[in-house]
């Protein structure tokens, strides 16, 4: 009798593994393979699975088929319980590195005319988001450009009023220039982070972006777009440079610099990439920004 049961035992359980195996082969078929298995797939690409489960027992020969096509649909909903619980296991061995390289476009002195409006225009085709530091006189030529930087989901930063370097201008006058500035955003607009012009940074400058809850926002990849008004240089520089935590410094203030900045989208993309603002990155990488602390980048 026990020889009996161990024999029973051991034919449901080979037929249980083999069940379980047959269906998770099928759905790791690749789609271009699945036709094959049952049917072009549909316009959704689900498959079509065509079932005729097999049993065996002590009352048949090892070969004689019995259908018991009732059960079917449990079991395929103890399948999809196992491979997602499989799935979710799996995450938790997966290495946190594992997320995709992630970089941050910054465009700085900016709005200008038609050249922010053609880097407006390439963003948006590409579905990239990136972080404007505008200056408030430019914003008072181009209001229009700083307002549809905001509807587009870009970030805006503060770049001052005038452009000239906050390094050696008193507290007052770099409060003045910051909240000039901000005074001429569009409505409802939140800036938050601070990029001095030039990158000229000083205690006085951080003790009022402290004042003022904004941390300030330098870079770790500049190709040097100001100088170099070769597009295929500017390009070649950002793609050699760029790490994952990346940001990068770039200007909406020529041609050559739009198309530059535009090109590296492709490249970077097809390596991986992703693009988000500065405050996206830094939380990406559980970076908690401080009112009047420097960030060069997020990387590791």
């Amino acid at each position: 009798m026990q020889d009996r049961w161990g024999e029973i035992y051991a034919i449901k359980l080979t037929k249980t593994v083999l069940f379980y195996l047959s269906i998770t082969a099928l759905y790791s078929v690749p789609p271009l393979i699945r036709p094959a298995c049952g049917g072009p797939p549909s316009p959704r690409g689900r498959l079509l699975l065509l079932y005729r489960p097999v049993t065996f027992s002590l009352y048949h020969t090892p070969f004689s088929p019995s259908r018991q096509t009732q059960s079917f649909p449990k079991k395929v909903c103890f399948v999809r319980k196992v491979l997602t619980a499989l799935f979710l296991c799996s995450l938790l061995v997966l290495p946190v590195n594992a997320a995709a390289p992630t970089v941050a476009l910054t465009f700085d002195d900016g709005p200008s005319g038609r050249f922010t409006r053609a880097l407006l225009d390439g963003l948006a085709e590409r579905n990239v988001k990136a972080t404007f530091f505008l200056c408030g006189y430019r914003i008072r030529q181009y209001p229009e450009l700083a307002q549809r930087i905001a509807e587009e989901g870009h970030e805006i930063g503060c770049h001052g009023f005038s452009h000239d370097s906050m390094a050696t201008m008193s507290r007052r006058d770099i409060y003045e220039e910051i909240q000039s500035t901000l005074a001429l955003l569009p409505e409802g607009s939140r800036v938050k982070l601070l990029r001095p012009p030039g990158g000229c940074c000083s205690e006085s400058v951080a003790q009022v972006a402290q004042a003022l809850k904004m941390p300030i926002v330098q870079w770790s990849v500049d190709p040097k777009d100001w100088a170099v008004h070769d597009a295929a240089i500017v390009k070649a520089r950002v793609l050699q440079q760029a790490r994952d935590g990346d940001i990068i410094l770039m200007h909406d203030m020529s041609s050559s610099s739009v198309s530059a900045a535009l090109a590296i989208v492709d490249p970077l993309t097809a390596r991986g990439f992703r693009f988000a603002t500065v405050s996206e990155l830094a939380v990406k990488k559980q970076v908690q920004l401080s009112p009047g602390k420097v960030y060069t980048d997020f990387g590791e």
